[in-house]
């Protein structure tokens, strides 16, 4: 059984794990002690200050994602990269297409499999430019409900 709900305080470990894994399989290009140097933010400043929801298979959580919603920023999508290619990752988006009007993300440019998986479900690229903390390009996608 798959569902996605609002995630509690007690998922923030389980949260943090998959971000990280998921974050070093998919930037192969990025250091991995980047990511590990994150990982305080994103406990104290990123997810906290996010709207998070967690998709739980069988009362395990396997994926999350991240929205700032006075932007509507999908800030995070992750999911476990042992549950990845199963289409978790759609049922996220789609929960989130749901709720919202319109997200906006940025991806690295070099995360091809994920720029796909983004214009797979409707997101356009908008802008390019260059990460400040990493010098990697990054795209600027957006996704609108149509009216």
């Amino acid at each position: 059984m798959v569902q996605i709900r609002k995630a509690k305080t007690q998922d923030l470990e389980s949260i943090l794990k998959i971000w990280l894994e998921a974050s070093v399989k998919a930037h192969h290009f990025i250091p991995t002690s980047f990511w590990q140097n994150q990982l305080d933010d994103m406990r104290n400043i990123y997810l906290p200050s996010s709207k998070n929801y967690v998709l739980e298979k069988y009362n395990t959580v396997i994926g999350f994602a991240s929205v700032l919603e006075d932007n509507s920023l999908l800030a995070a999508l992750f999911i476990d990269p042992k549950n990845q290619g199963q289409g978790y990752g759609s049922s996220l988006i789609e929960f989130l297409k749901q709720h919202y009007p319109r997200l906006d993300l940025k991806v690295y440019a070099e995360n091809t499999a994920s720029v796909h998986f983004y214009q797979k479900h409707g997101f356009q690229v908008i802008e390019k430019s260059m990460d400040e903390h990493t010098k990697h390009d990054e795209f600027h996608m957006t996704w609108l409900k149509e009216k």
